[in-house]
């Protein structure tokens, strides 16, 4: 049987978005601008997103793990952009989100979600045609 492999493309576009986010500039307080690289802790959490979205693109043998993958990069994402948020809110000044960053997180987040959903129905799919074999 083959299966449509649509999450393939939505985990590559996780991954190009959130390398795009650890490249640009993240915020702008008091005139400075505040990039991911400067703190180690988004920095660090956006490799460990990138790395697991490319995991999960690369285990399409293995429906579960790469579920297991795909959800664990989503909540990843979610801390991301939380922290992103921490870290501006915490400089003195007013805190002025850019709003690709933010878009791009966005992004990230809705294709990490179709990713799941492709996942699910191709498991799904899966189950229905061992259920006509047997």
């Amino acid at each position: 049987m083959v299966l449509q492999r649509i999450q393939t493309l939505w985990l590559l576009l996780a991954t190009v978005t959130m390398v795009l986010t650890g490249i640009m500039p993240t915020a702008v307080a008091d005139g400075q601008t505040l990039y991911v690289n400067e703190y180690p802790v988004l920095l660090t959490i956006d490799i460990l997103v990138v790395i697991m979205t490319c995991l999960a693109i690369f285990t399409y043998r293995n429906l579960r793990l790469q579920k297991h993958l795909v959800l664990v990069s989503l909540c990843m994402t979610v801390v991301f952009a939380a922290a992103c948020l921490f870290y501006g809110l915490n400089t003195d000044g007013c805190l002025q989100v850019r709003i690709m960053s933010a878009v791009f997180v966005l992004i990230a987040v809705i294709s990490e979600i179709m990713a799941y959903r492709g996942i699910r129905r191709d498991q799904k799919r899966l189950r229905d045609s061992d259920r006509l074999w047997s």
